[in-house]
Parts: structure tokens; sequence; C-alpha cells
């Protein structure tokens, strides 16, 4: 062998060694032990969390409330529910919703109906490891709570 001939057969013997080394020493993110924990979610859940949150009261000892898709404005009613505890939560899947809650006021020594309106959105969150990702289910509270001025 000549010596271009030595040398490039050093240079792939260097490269199968140092390629053999690099897989054996595990050259990626997890050498910190940021590993996927055991409870992991590793698929993107459909489902999250509404929290509706009311006030209860001598005029209101029990709440309607009504949860719509998205806006309350567009009128695409979801469900209704009587809530008798000052929160309750549903499974709902992800996306935006609104809650509309009817109420008793005495205002100016009347007895009159107001209404409690908010909204929101519900997605999942993820968190990544090195080993891949986790997810979170969403989480959404929505205040309907009696706010008089």
């Amino acid at each position: 062998m000549d010596n271009q001939q030595k040398s490039t057969v050093y240079f792939f013997a260097y490269a199968i060694i140092l390629t053999m080394l690099l897989l054996i020493t595990g050259c990626d993110d997890c050498s910190d032990g940021n590993y996927k924990p055991y409870d992991c979610l590793e698929r993107e859940p459909a489902d999250g969390i509404l929290r509706i949150e009311v006030t209860l009261d001598g005029l209101n000892p029990v709440v309607p409330i009504e949860v719509y898709y998205g806006d309350y404005e567009n009128g695409l009613l979801y469900f209704a529910d009587t809530l008798d505890s000052f929160d309750y939560e549903y499974w709902v899947p992800n996306g935006d919703y609104s809650v509309k809650a009817k109420y008793n006021a005495r205002i100016d020594n009347r007895l009159v109906t107001v209404y409690s309106i908010d909204g929101g959105n519900i997605s999942p969150s993820s968190t990544s490891y090195c080993d891949g990702d986790c997810y979170t289910e969403g989480r959404l509270v929505l205040n309907a709570k009696l706010v008089l001025n």
C-alpha cells in the first residue's frame, strides 16, 4: 500500500471509531436524566376540564347556567345546568366556550334579573423531554360570579 491508500484507510478507521464512540456514549439530550415521567400522556388529549364558578346567596340558592360553543352571541348552546355549589367541573372537548349565568338581584329596591357572561379556550399543553413529549389536559376556569357595581 502506498501512503495515500494508508491515509485513506486510517481516515475511515478513525471515522468509524469516532462514530462508535458517539453512539456508545449517547450523545443525546438525555445525559441530564430529563426523561418522561411514568404517568406521561404521550397522546394529545381531546378533552379538557371546564370549571364554572358562580355566586350563591339568599336570592340565588341555585344558579341556572348555559354553556355555549364559542362566543355566547353565536347561540350554539352546548348544555344547560343548574348549580347549587360555588363551582363545578365538566369534561368537555377542547375548544372555545362561554357561559351565561342567570341571577336575581336587588337594584334600587327592585328585584331584577341580571346575567354574568365569560368565555375562553381549552387546549392541552405539552412538555418536551429528551425521550419525547408529554401532554396535560387543558383547563379553563370561567368566572360567572355575580358582580354588581
